[in-house]
């Protein structure tokens, strides 16, 4: 009797378990892999949030031709709630937003999942990519060699869950007007209210003229169906062939972050001031590239420090003196946090194998991470006061030739010049009055946004609630706007007055 008892128990479970199971499935919770819609040939599966449906649209998609899936049509008809989010149309309880104005990209991994690259970022994982203009119009449908995890501290952060990704191509192409290339990153932009620092600071390099500086583009991105938010789009600085065809790309980096990179061991090289620099092209520099390039960037360090020591001295034998400038110029507008400590680049124009000759130049390559910059800072950096000079060597981590570099005069000549001539009307631009005539800069760049920025605020709500803010909301360009005026007023004051 006790066995028995025991196996109806047993049944009962059994019984209580598959019940669960088919109600789960016939109300479509969490987990459901058969809650999707069709936009197309793509599939785009419905976002759970607390119990409320999203479906993110791209910018091209015709919602009467969605076609939804048996799932998520009984979604659709249980019309229990009438709560949509704001800019949505409500499908019965599900909410629909649509992207407007920018491209859209579709991944799929070979697993059909990101797990492995979130567990590890350098994780390669093949994949095929697909990417659509805002018409719709298809650009480009490839297999990707790869697709990996991206960034340093935006990766590993436990506050930004919104993560940046790398993709490498089959072969070498232009992706929405951008220079061919086969490496590309998508950038999550999750530090940056607005979305939109690493625009601005790449359109004040391109105002500015400095060599193989060029925007990004703004991309909706879906991952395995999953829409993963707003992100722009950029080649990989180690692409250009300008900087990979007679010399070195070199990364500056600061010393604890160098210490425990891995291609320190085989491409890292130090000077003697302690200045630590990794070759990221070409791949593989022999032993006897790498002394060259450290005499070189030794000989590079030694004229300047001569030159802020007051001795007179020709510096244009060793550096391309208006690309410092130039990057001095962006990095001290923009109050870049990050300026010389990490992710600065430099280009050698050393002949691979040569001694370092006297037709050797050291130029200063286009800026790469703008997220912390222009009053976008966590708490514990203290740097908003937009009424301070930086020289972009305020830190303990920074490299200070801009610094030493300020009062040179053929240097400051540059960086004057370029600010009166053509980066003050961009500022002005950027942050002038909409007074119904003229749009400006900003406000542009809010109404460009504001749908993807929309669909973006659900997708990670909790992660934008965390940091205290709303992504692409007015506070956050009015913000912006009164950073950048300011900055401008006072750097007119220092420099032009």
């Amino acid at each position: 009797m006790k066995k028995f008892k025991v196996l109806l128990i047993a049944l009962a479970l059994v019984i209580a378990t598959v019940l669960a199971i088919l109600d789960h499935n016939r109300r479509n919770y969490s987990g459901n892999e058969y809650l999707y819609a069709k936009v197309g040939d793509e599939k785009i599966n419905l976002y759970e949030d607390e119990e409320s449906y999203y479906l993110f649209l791209p910018s091209y998609a015709d919602e009467s031709a969605v076609k939804y899936s048996a799932s998520a049509r009984r979604i659709i008809a249980d019309s229990s709630s009438d709560d949509s989010a704001a800019g949505a149309s409500p499908v019965g309880n599900l909410s629909v937003l649509q992207s407007a104005n920018i491209s859209t990209i579709f991944i799929t991994t070979q697993s059909g999942s990101l797990e492995n690259i979130y567990a590890d970022k350098e994780y390669k994982e093949r994949g095929k990519i697909r990417v659509y203009d805002e018409s719709g119009a298809l650009v480009l449908a490839e297999s990707l060699s790869y697709l990996t995890g991206h960034g340093n501290y935006t990766w590993n952060s436990e506050v930004w869950d919104k993560k940046p990704f790398g993709f490498k191509l089959k072969s070498s192409e232009s992706v929405l007007g951008l220079p061919a290339a086969s490496k590309y990153t998508l950038v999550a932009n999750a530090s940056d209210p607005t979305l939109v620092r690493n625009d601005i600071a790449r359109s004040m390099e391109e105002v500015i003229e400095i060599p193989n500086a060029h925007r990004g583009v703004f991309a909706d991105l879906y991952i395995n169906g999953d829409y993963m938010g707003c992100y722009y789009l950029v080649d990989n600085i180690a692409n250009s062939e300008a900087y990979a065809s007679d010399g070195y790309l070199l990364e500056r980096e600061f010393e604890d972050r160098f210490k425990i990179e891995e291609d320190a061991i085989t491409k890292g090289v130090t000077i003697e001031s302690g200045e630590h620099f990794i070759v990221k092209s070409p791949d593989d520099p022999t032993s006897a590239e790498l002394a060259n390039i450290t005499q070189y960037l030794g000989a590079v360090d030694s004229a300047i420090n001569t030159t802020a020591s007051g001795d007179a001295i020709d510096l244009s034998e060793y550096i391309d003196i208006s690309s410092f400038a130039k990057r001095y110029l962006v990095e001290e507008v923009t109050k870049n946090y990050d300026a010389g400590i990490s992710s600065a680049y430099f280009y050698l124009s050393l002949t691979p194998g040569a001694d370092a000759a006297a037709t050797a130049r050291l130029y200063y390559a286009p800026g790469w991470d703008y997220d912390m910059s222009m009053g976008s800072y966590l708490d514990w950096m203290d740097y908003a006061d937009p009424a301070v000079l930086t020289y972009a060597s305020a830190l303990d981590d920074n490299n200070e030739w801009p610094k030493k570099l300020y009062n040179y005069t053929p240097f400051q000549q540059q960086f004057l010049s370029d600010y009166r001539e053509k980066l003050l009307p961009y500022l002005e631009w950027l942050t002038g009055s909409d007074d119904g005539t003229t749009v400006s800069g900003l406000q542009y760049y809010q109404d460009l946004l504001s749908a993807s920025s929309s669909m973006d605020a659900i997708r990670w709500q909790s992660m934008y609630e965390k940091c205290g803010y709303t992504v692409g909301s007015s506070e956050s360009f009015d913000y912006l706007r009164t950073f950048l005026s300011t900055r401008t007023a006072f750097l007119n004051s220092v420099w032009l007055e």
